[in-house]
């Protein structure tokens, strides 16, 4: 007799995991699992984790024991997670790997490391193997910290990649005969936009300008300077060139200055037929008068609108979210002269407008603000703001607008 779903699921979640010392893990886990369902069983053995963080010399050997010792491990595991920070890191795990590399079984790793200087040469060896595996092609790659070890990966399988603050370009590979072709998710978070445009375009010449097959792309820029923000214009537009078929898009953008962040920031959206969610997040958005006195205005929601100004009548865009995020106040910040709920009347009655955007039924406004004043009724200048904003009802589809929590 089967066990019902939400019971098994419950029973998996309090397991220990594949990558915990515990000797009877293992036998508990193929034990209880063996009235699961496959669908139960499957998301108890789908992912093995090896974490060098403990400095446990014999992982390695108790990760060989548990892949030749339990035949739901071999069925159902398909995704391999790593981190790299520890500089004890023995060769019992590069062992472990060369020998999940002959299983053929992975389609999908995760990477951390914090550092190769310590690491045994054979630990990138047996996971750049892994990558490049014609037998069990990889199809989602997430790296995280990346380094140069990688220039060999198999792309022309890939079909989800997440680069997360690359260190190096070189871990994209050189132009090949298939490349990214296939992608159909893409999230490149970068430290900055120069890095984020040099990555984009390593990877538009690996795929010979070809990303026709990608739905999902979400851009991460975590700081952009005044000398970027142009920048940021060339970034989409050399992705969205090639992306015809895109049906997710979100764009988030840490801002340090926003004076620059208008017209010519603006990228065109006319020729996307298929986008149906849209996300866009702005970060530090503040501008510096002659005499160096900061306030806060609205330049994100102007670049918003020019924006969404682009998009025709043929995209089926259906939601929209908006977020102006670590926005500070207290009494002493002045917010900007042209702060005024013009371009709010404009957004609304964009996004009102029927006949550009019939299917649009979700809008969604977070202003997250934080300083000295946080609490649930914020006051002062910009808290009366806010709470007119509400009081008005403009962004009428929905809205809503908090403070930060302590």
């Amino acid at each position: 007799m089967d066990i019902p779903p939400e019971l098994a699921r419950e029973i998996v979640g309090h397991l220990p995991a594949l990558d915990e010392d515990n000797g009877v893990s293992l036998k508990a886990m193929s034990l209880v699992s063996s009235t699961f369902s496959s669908y139960s069983q499957e998301r108890l053995f789908y992912s093995l984790n090896i974490n060098s963080r403990k400095g446990d010399p014999t992982a390695g050997q108790r990760i060989i024991q548990r892949l030749d010792h339990c035949q739901l491990v071999r069925k159902y595991m398909r995704k391999l997670s790593i981190t790299i920070s520890d500089p004890s890191l023995e060769p019992s795990v590069a062992e472990a790997l060369q020998h999940l590399n002959r299983l053929n079984i992975i389609r999908e790793v995760n990477m951390d490391w914090q550092s190769w200087t310590y690491c045994p040469s054979d630990v990138p060896d047996a996971i750049a193997a892994i990558l490049s595996s014609a037998t069990s092609p990889i199809i989602s790659l997430r790296l995280r910290r990346c380094s140069a070890h990688l220039a060999d990966l198999c792309t022309s399988s890939l079909e989800y990649l997440e680069l997360v603050q690359p260190r190096t370009l070189s871990i994209i590979p050189p132009l090949r005969e298939q490349g990214f072709v296939h992608l159909k998710e893409l999230c490149l978070e970068a430290t900055s936009a120069l890095l984020a445009e040099s990555a984009v375009r390593r990877l538009l010449q690996s795929s010979r300008n070809r990303m026709s097959d990608l739905r999902s792309l979400r851009l991460q820029i975590m700081s952009v300077n005044l000398d970027e923000v142009k920048v940021l214009h060339s970034l989409a537009t050399l992705v969205l060139a090639s992306a015809s078929s895109l049906r997710a898009l979100e764009y988030t953008i840490g801002l340090t200055y926003s004076t620059l962040l208008k017209e010519e920031g603006v990228f065109d959206l006319s020729r996307f037929t298929q986008l149906r969610e849209m996300r866009l997040s702005f970060q530090h958005a503040r501008y510096f008068d002659q005499e160096g006195e900061g306030y806060h205005h609205n330049t994100p929601f102007k670049w918003v609108l020019c924006l969404l100004q682009t998009v025709s009548s043929a995209m089926p865009l259906e939601n929209v979210e908006l977020t102006w995020d670590h926005v500070p106040y207290n009494e002493g910040v002045q917010l900007a002269p042209d702060f005024d709920f013009q371009i709010w009347e404009e957004l609304d009655l964009l996004f009102s407008d029927r006949s550009r955007f019939e299917r649009l039924s979700w809008v969604g406004l977070h202003i997250r603000v934080e300083g000295s004043l946080i609490h649930n009724d914020p006051t002062g200048e910009f808290g009366r703001l806010l709470k007119k904003t509400m009081d008005r009802g403009i962004l009428r589809l929905r809205k809503t607008v908090y403070p930060r929590p302590a």
